[in-house]
């Protein structure tokens, strides 16, 4: 829950104040910072500076305090959340019941995933796709071992954090 609602600060945040803030980024050229500061994220201490008394902070430091992966195309910032699996950073100030459940759910996410890759080498291994049929089959299978890799590291990554409780 705690995640959900610092995606929904960080998307309000970060996309609803863009067209707004559009003309106050580019009177930004040629200004002085006027001080440093802090920002709090998730309790994650980050640092901000302050223009023409506003407060500006870095988008990849607010995105990734929260476990968004950042990436940027040109002029263009990109978050995503990722395919459900959670990273070594979402679980800063959860409880051990908070970790404990998404452990659970993680290694059902993992039993699902194991279940379906199954099926998939079943179909590849049957030889009765070629063709497109067949490469679309390799490439959700790669997809899915992808998906098990990253649902296995956060399960240890999580209990990890379960132990350091």
């Amino acid at each position: 829950m705690k995640k959900f609602v610092s995606g929904i600060i960080v998307g309000a945040l970060l996309f609803g104040g863009v067209s707004a803030f559009a003309e106050d980024i580019k009177s930004l050229v040629g200004l002085k910072v006027q001080a440093e500061t802090t920002v709090s994220v998730d309790g994650q201490t980050l640092t901000g500076i302050i223009v023409d008394g506003k407060t500006y902070a870095s988008v990849r430091a607010i995105g990734e305090s929260v476990g968004y992966t950042v990436t940027i195309d040109g002029k263009k910032v990109n978050l995503k959340v990722g395919d459900s699996v959670l990273t070594t950073n979402s679980f800063r100030g959860y409880t051990k019941e908070q970790l404990q459940k998404e452990l659970d759910t993680t290694k059902s996410l993992l039993s699902s995933y194991n279940e379906a890759l199954g099926s998939i080498k079943s179909s590849i291994d049957s030889g009765k796709y070629d063709g497109e049929e067949l490469q679309y089959l390799n490439d959700k299978y790669k997809q899915l071992t992808d998906r098990i890799t990253k649902a296995e590291q956060s399960i240890q990554d999580i209990q990890a954090k379960l132990a350091e409780l």
